[in-house]
């Protein structure tokens, strides 16, 4: 049977982190991002489902040779998660890890569903400044709690911060343990890149610029200013995106990042 762990009881989890685990399932493991987990035993876990705050995906780290979890995750599937997903607006299932044993695993276990995969990247970014320019309008400022604290100042703030929270339990969790920038246009923020989730001194980048404002080098700029504080602090950034997806790996490669890491994913409908 699978069972969900109290928060105070993420700690049960620690063994199962080694050093192929996703930064992303570390930190709600550790409790510094949002997320739920999931286990096989709530004595002693062999396996862990990390189910990410921000709905991006079901992790899963340890024992992947787990004779009953056939079984019973597609039952944990079909008569729990569907009501839970349901309630959010959710359609897609999304499991990922980074061990082959895993991927043998959701093809055996996913058989009669009509499952696809994908594939990820994770980058490295050279811990050293670079500089930046941004065009006439367009201004700086950091994610922080100046701006939190003073919601009025801009017109999207609100929306800001719920992107931010779907990470973080708080803005002020983010404002404490994260990094973050914002680029300004007129009276609203217009890109933002952030520390999405951070685990021992390494910050998992997310970035997002406003459809009306892309082509601009908006994204670039952002990112430089975040990558320029993470050498300040000494801390880490990563970067992690499919590979499909090559715009961002033509930024991150801008950005002087080495790859470090791949892994799939496999989705299928609810």
């Amino acid at each position: 049977m699978i069972h969900e762990l109290q928060r105070n009881e993420f700690y049960k989890c620690y063994e199962l982190i080694d050093k192929e685990t996703l930064l992303e399932a570390a930190a709600v493991i550790n409790g510094i991002n949002s997320g739920r987990i999931f286990v096989d035993s709530l004595d002693c876990p062999a396996t862990a489902i990390v189910w990410l705050g921000n709905n991006d995906g079901f992790l899963f780290i340890g024992k992947a040779e787990n004779p009953t979890l056939v079984k019973e995750l597609n039952e944990w599937i079909d008569q729990f998660l569907k009501k839970e997903v349901s309630q959010l607006g959710l359609t897609w299932f999304e499991a990922i890890a980074t061990h082959e044993s895993w991927y043998t695993f959701f093809e055996n276990a996913f058989t009669h569903r009509k499952t696809e995969s994908w594939h990820q990247e994770v980058y490295k970014i050279d811990q050293k400044k670079t500089h930046f320019s941004l065009k006439k309008g367009y201004h700086l400022l950091p994610l922080d709690h100046s701006l939190f604290n003073l919601p009025n100042v801009f017109q999207n703030v609100a929306e800001i911060e719920k992107k931010i929270n779907e990470c973080w339990d708080t803005t002020e969790a983010f404002c404490n343990q994260g990094i973050g920038y914002g680029i300004v246009y007129k009276n609203e923020i217009v890109s933002i890149c952030y520390s999405g989730f951070v685990y021992k001194g390494a910050h998992n980048i997310s970035i997002e610029t406003k459809a009306s404002h892309r082509g601009q080098g908006l994204a670039e700029s952002c990112a430089r200013a975040y990558v320029n504080e993470c050498v300040s602090r000494n801390v880490l950034p990563y970067w992690d995106c499919m590979i499909e997806n090559k715009p961002s790996i033509a930024l991150a490669r801008k950005l002087g990042c080495q790859k470090v890491q791949q892994y799939t994913g496999y989705t299928f409908p609810f």
